[in-house]
């Protein structure tokens, strides 16, 4: 989970996970995931404070959950769209799954969308597409994807 925050999503799901793991540059936020886990008593999340940036190559899983996460508003990132879904890649497994949500209208115009769903199709095949049926201002009409990676990834090209 890139991006993790309070770890909110992976706790909610623990009981079907065989091992989850968040990401966040905030300290304070992982902080409190792995107090949250604690208290769930599950031993299968693990939540550590890094850029996603930062986290090594070898890491690989099976989904990886970019929720609104593939560039800040407040410039934490340090990668191009394209260097981040090249590491989404990187980081699932071939045929794994990208779930991918966008930000909202008034923060990621349909130009930059496109330009988002263009680099993560450079590495995945796009199974689903559906905008979220919120009302809220910053959550209406985001689009989401479900996505799987190509079993050639890394063959043809580097991630």
């Amino acid at each position: 989970d890139v991006g993790t925050n309070t770890g909110a999503i992976l706790c909610s799901v623990h009981d079907v996970l065989a091992h989850g793991f968040g990401i966040d540059i905030n300290p304070y936020l992982v902080r409190i995931a792995a107090a949250m886990a604690k208290s769930l008593g599950t031993d299968k999340l693990e939540f550590q404070a890094t850029a996603f940036e930062d986290l090594p190559g070898d890491s690989r899983f099976d989904a990886v959950l970019s929720l609104a996460n593939h560039s800040t508003y407040d410039e934490n990132t340090k990668q191009s769209i394209e260097d981040y879904f090249a590491r989404c890649a990187r980081h699932c497994e071939p045929g794994g799954i990208l779930i991918f949500e966008s930000h909202p209208p008034a923060i990621e115009d349909a130009d930059q969308l496109a330009r988002s769903i263009a680099a993560l199709e450079q590495h995945f095949e796009v199974e689903e597409r559906f905008m979220t049926p919120l009302t809220g201002f910053l959550d209406k009409d985001r689009t989401c994807v479900i996505a799987r990676r190509r079993e050639d990834e890394g063959q043809s090209k580097k991630a």
